[in-house]
């Protein structure tokens, strides 16, 4: 099973609901999608977005073992998630992460693959990530960095627009479309459609339930739920 944190801030909870629906829409392989809310972790810190230093607990949350995968919630995955870790794989290096090498530099930081066991990476703990001067989102806890492919981060408004077949990883660091001031942003409409997968109902009550233990026939001979029969 595949991990992969999300950031997580209540205030833009649509975001990540987005970013994990599109995860499961693609996954080839189970994967376990485990939103980083603030108020369930060891630390305070905050920024921007309740995660911004809560992204850095990945190694430590996973007991240093193995690898795991963060994003950033402003983010829609356009590939099978497991194509990222196989890259990772597949190079085979001594690195405690691997990013894209994106400008802004600090937005490396959105797409992060942790080796977990990296030695490292054992500097990650709630204690060192509250107190810390280190520069986290440049990542100086480590000069151990594997680089991901650009499409693995496309920051959105900063990088060279691409045609959408070509990214996996799309990532509104200005913010997601769901704003007025962003609605007119590189592939907005494809992060709206995702939404409207995510809310949407494929299918009917009759159809979906009305051969389940949790239907009954009504008076007018059609199947409703059991709650409708006296």
């Amino acid at each position: 099973m595949l991990p992969v944190f999300i950031g997580h801030d209540n205030r833009i909870a649509i975001q990540t609901n987005v970013c994990m629906s599109s995860i499961a829409e693609k996954a080839s392989v189970p994967v376990a999608l485990i939103p980083l809310r603030l108020e369930t972790l060891p630390i305070t810190r905050r920024g921007l977005t309740t995660f911004t230093y809560a992204r850095f607990l990945v190694p430590w949350l996973m007991g240093f073992k193995g690898r795991a995968l963060f994003l950033d919630s402003d983010i829609l995955v356009n590939c099978d998630v497991a194509e990222i870790f196989r890259h990772v794989e597949n190079m085979a290096e001594d690195k405690a992460v691997y990013v894209a090498d994106v400008q802004p530099e600090f937005e490396r930081a959105a797409v992060m693959v942790f080796d977990n066991e990296h030695p490292h990476n054992r500097i990650l703990t709630p204690e060192f990530i509250e107190k810390t001067d280190a520069h986290l989102h440049l990542l100086q806890w480590t000069d151990k960095i594997g680089l991901l492919p650009m499409s693995m981060n496309h920051c959105i408004g900063y990088a060279r627009p691409r045609p959408v077949e070509d990214l996996q990883v799309l990532h509104w660091t200005m913010g997601a479309p769901l704003w007025p001031e962003t609605a007119d942003s590189e592939h907005a409409e494809v992060w709206h459609a995702a939404r409207k997968r995510m809310c949407s109902v494929g299918t009917t009550w009759p159809d979906f339930m009305a051969k389940s233990v949790h239907a009954k026939i009504g008076p007018d001979g059609k199947p409703v739920p059991k709650y409708k029969v006296v």
